[in-house]
């Protein structure tokens, strides 16, 4: 039996020393021992999955080189996806992260991307106009306690080769980064100083620089680029560890960040997704309840379990500034994934449950129709995960990466058509 480090419904502070795995050290080609598909161990907790397995509109492609979770994945110009990053479950249920980095081709096969310069997890990623990808912050995997890096570098897939492009002005974990109409990046919360702070990423000269004060820190919040090239922030936790029902944004025409109101609950580890007709679906997340006396850097600890996890949705109008509710999901999710399709419909999948000697996650998935405003089954996944990321490709495909299946990091790739 697993034991944990810290209260079901609170954070997960790690003590790596003595647990199970190889823990990669930062700034090092160290990765953590693989596991392959062939091995009882994954497969099994994978539901058994199989190459070209389906499960309704899910079907199995092919297996990522090293598993993983708390990752990111880059649809690149050339239509492949470059995946980064992540961690691998320990003995003790918590992700040790990695260096190592692949590409899946448009069909799905995995090619390895050489290595990071920096192991992190919880990380971004960010596609920039030039083709590169600029990859910031995140966990590194201390030795002691899980921190945040302040760390940043470049992925090229032109030489396939990560550069080491300078440090942001904070360290961070849990944060968000958004593509601005103009090109730039605005890299938002997570700070582990523990003091609200955001900046930007100019790709022209390569430099971070610090934005006025936001009007709290956020941690596992959500950030959406408006139709007006505004950035809607939403929930998160703030530097005490509560979870937070405020909102706030950022104008890029004022260089400024002002309050617009607060959700109907607290959320952390939800999602936003921007529809069509220009508002914002807000969906699931939970409660985490705040960590006791003795916890410092809050911030730092990304892997959260919610001691409540939300079925509920609402929509944000930027016209009014407003969050209305919508009713309930068909399932209660949390560090699930939200992808925009053609159609213009949400796709939800997965999620996490909670933890009790092991985690909970959830294998069904759903659709949000903003015509019709409600949600409606879209079937089960072969695998339930968490930690996992959705892209949703060029041939209308959204490919699902990763994650945590129950307690087994995974290889698996499903793809929703």
């Amino acid at each position: 039996m697993r034991q944990m480090l810290s209260l079901v419904g609170t954070l997960l502070p790690v003590v790596l020393s003595g647990c199970g795995g190889s823990k990669p050290a930062v700034g090092t080609a160290a990765a953590p021992t693989q596991i392959g598909p062939s091995q009882t161990s994954l497969s099994g907790m994978a539901g058994g999955t199989v190459l070209g397995q389906t499960s309704g509109r899910f079907t199995v492609g092919p297996y990522l080189l090293t598993p993983r979770a708390g990752h990111t994945t880059t649809l690149l110009p050339d239509e492949s996806l470059l995946v980064t990053g992540g961690g691998i479950l320990n003995t003790e249920d918590v992700l040790e992260p990695s260096i190592r980095s692949e590409t899946l081709n448009s069909s799905g096969a995995a090619t390895p991307t050489g290595f990071l310069n920096f192991a992190r997890q919880f990380h971004t990623a960010t596609l920039l106009r030039n083709g590169r990808v600029v990859i910031a912050g995140g966990n590194p995997g201390s030795n002691v306690f899980p921190d945040a890096t302040a760390t940043a570098e470049l992925y090229d897939p032109s030489t396939r080769q990560y550069t080491v492009i300078g440090s942001m002005t904070a360290a961070r974990v849990g944060h968000t980064a958004s593509l601005l109409p103009d090109g730039r990046v605005l890299i938002f919360g997570g700070a582990a100083s523990g003091i609200p702070s955001a900046e930007i990423y100019d790709p022209a000269n390569g430099t971070f620089t610090s934005l006025p004060s936001p009007s709290s820190l956020r941690s596992g919040h959500t950030a959406t680029v408006l139709a007006s090239g505004q950035v809607l922030f939403t929930g998160g936790r703030d530097s005490t560890g509560a979870t937070l029902a405020t909102a706030e944004m950022y104008d890029p025409l004022t260089n400024s960040f002002a309050t617009v109101g607060s959700m109907g609950e607290r959320r952390a580890q939800h999602t936003a997704t921007l529809l069509p007709n220009g508002k914002v679906l807000v969906a699931g997340g939970g409660v985490v309840s705040i960590p006791g006396a003795g916890y410092t850097n809050i911030i730092a600890f990304p892997q959260e379990v919610p001691g409540v996890v939300s079925q509920t949705a609402e929509l944000f109008d930027p016209k009014t500034a407003v969050f209305t509710s919508i009713g309930t999901m068909n399932s209660a999710r949390s560090s699930h994934t939200a992808t925009l399709l053609q159609d213009g419909t949400v796709l939800l999948c997965g999620g996490l449950k909670g933890w009790s000697n092991g985690y909970f996650s959830d294998n069904t998935a759903e659709i949000y129709d903003p015509a019709a405003g409600s949600f409606k089954s879209a079937g089960t996944m072969n695998t339930g995960k968490f930690w996992h990321t959705a892209t949703l490709l060029p041939n209308g495909t959204v490919a699902l990466v990763g994650g945590v299946s129950q307690d087994y990091t995974l290889l698996v790739v499903e793809r929703f058509k």
